[in-house]
């Protein structure tokens, strides 16, 4: 690609589709706005090289680089933008500037995603192919009202209202993002909700199946909306095709310690094993 930018991509082949995960980030301290322009207009050229659209998209940033990064995004993607914001994910400053980088999951088949909207926003998007349907979401947040925990149980519920609308809930979620800011100053307080909430939908406790997503965790902030927030991945079609490994090799159950995510999950499509997924300690 160009000199101040640098992007790696990677293919799954299915029989019905091409899953695409395409990593950019910068090489040098060129200025903000050439970087990301770089990166977004490569990352144009993968997706219309490949017919592919996306389905979900991380950008990691500074807080003060938002407007920049939204700018440079719109006019690179130009009508590939279907209006679904990415989650925008804002730490320190690095080593090549003001940009970390930028992170998309795109698909190519015969179908394309349609825009899953929650109140009155494009937060995330629905794929029905043959074999199967799936809902990303991106960027959800309970918003600024409350402390931590009542926002956290907003996010959460919020999050749930967006998957009710296709008559599935947590059961079908094989993977969860969660951006949870200053995450040691509140991972205890935050386990604690998450925790409440899994059990009163019987996610675990008594006589569930630990149907926990797998899951990280990760001490960024949510650039709009609100603190903090989370994405998720769902499985719609087929129906019960998740299975919840809570414990992997060495690593144990993290509810032994307090913390309600599986280690790894995994979605069998009708056609083959799909969706592996590792979830970190936090």
């Amino acid at each position: 690609m160009t000199m101040s930018a640098q992007i790696d991509i990677r293919k799954v082949r299915g029989s019905s589709a091409i899953e695409i995960y395409v990593s950019a980030a910068p090489k040098d301290c060129a200025s903000a706005q050439s970087q990301i322009l770089e990166m977004f207009a490569g990352i144009r050229e993968i997706l219309s090289e490949e017919h592919a659209s996306i389905l979900q998209e991380r950008i990691f940033t500074v807080a003060g680089a938002l407007n920049i990064v939204s700018a440079a995004r719109a006019e690179a993607y130009g009508d590939v933008d279907d209006g679904v914001a990415p989650s925008l994910l804002t730490g320190r400053r690095g080593r090549h500037g003001d940009i970390a980088g930028v992170q998309v999951h795109a698909v190519a088949c015969s179908s394309r995603p349609e825009a899953v909207v929650v109140d009155g926003k494009r937060c995330g998007r629905i794929l029905r192919m043959p074999g199967g349907a799936y809902v990303t979401l991106s960027g959800i947040s309970g918003g600024k009202s409350g402390g931590r925990s009542e926002q956290a149980r907003a996010m959460l519920e919020k999050a749930e209202s967006a998957l009710k609308q296709f008559e599935v809930d947590f059961a079908c979620v094989p993977r969860t993002w969660m951006w949870l800011g200053d995450i040691l100053s509140w991972y205890g307080e935050f386990n604690k909700v998450r925790n409440q909430f899994f059990e009163e939908r019987g996610l675990i406790g008594k006589g569930s199946r630990q149907s926990m997503p797998a899951s990280t965790g990760i001490g960024l902030g949510l650039g709009v909306g609100g603190q903090f927030g989370m994405d998720l991945t769902a499985v719609l079609e087929p129906a019960d095709s998740i299975k919840f490994l809570g414990a992997i090799g060495r690593q144990q159950c993290a509810l032994d310690y307090g913390s309600a995510f599986s280690r790894a999950s995994r979605a069998s499509s009708r056609r083959a094993r799909r969706c592996l997924s590792r979830g970190r300690r936090r």
